[in-house]
């Protein structure tokens, strides 16, 4: 387990230093989850609006 939280921290440090840790979270879920949700909205109408029905 200890190992897991150096190379996390290694990640953070080398990826996003300049970053503080309230950003770094948002970019690791709160990002993602946003571009999940809009295109599982776009998804729904790709097909025209009558297959989002």
């Amino acid at each position: 387990m200890y190992n897991l939280w150096v190379q996390a921290y290694l990640t953070y440090k080398g990826l996003f230093y300049w970053l503080n840790w309230i950003s770094y979270l948002t970019n690791i879920f709160i990002a993602p989850a946003i571009f999940v949700i809009t295109y599982s909205i776009l998804s729904r109408f790709a097909l025209g609006p009558e297959a989002a029905q």
